[in-house]
């Protein structure tokens, strides 16, 4: 199920970043914290909620799929055989 949200349309909260790259909203939070998501803002008030937005979502996505596929790049050109399971 994906989170409501209430906020703008180019703008994320933080249970939807989190359900988009399929991590915990924990771990999105320690990233707005890294510098991870560089345009999100925090709302005012006793809770503060983050709003993150689109494009900084789809810039980690991007990120993520290029380390992806540059470590998978480098297992197959490591020179080893892929490893197996004796039995």
């Amino acid at each position: 199920m994906t989170p409501k949200s209430i906020a703008p349309p180019n703008l994320l909260n933080v249970a939807e970043v989190a359900y988009a790259l399929h991590l915990t909203k924990r771990r999105v939070l320690r990233m707005i914290k890294e510098g991870k998501f560089p345009n999100s803002c925090k709302l005012s008030g006793k809770t503060g909620a983050y709003l993150i937005t689109q494009a900084d979502l789809e810039r980690e996505k991007k990120r993520r799929h290029a380390s992806a596929q540059n470590s998978n790049a480098g297992a197959s050109r490591s020179g080893k055989p892929p490893a197996t399971s004796g039995a």
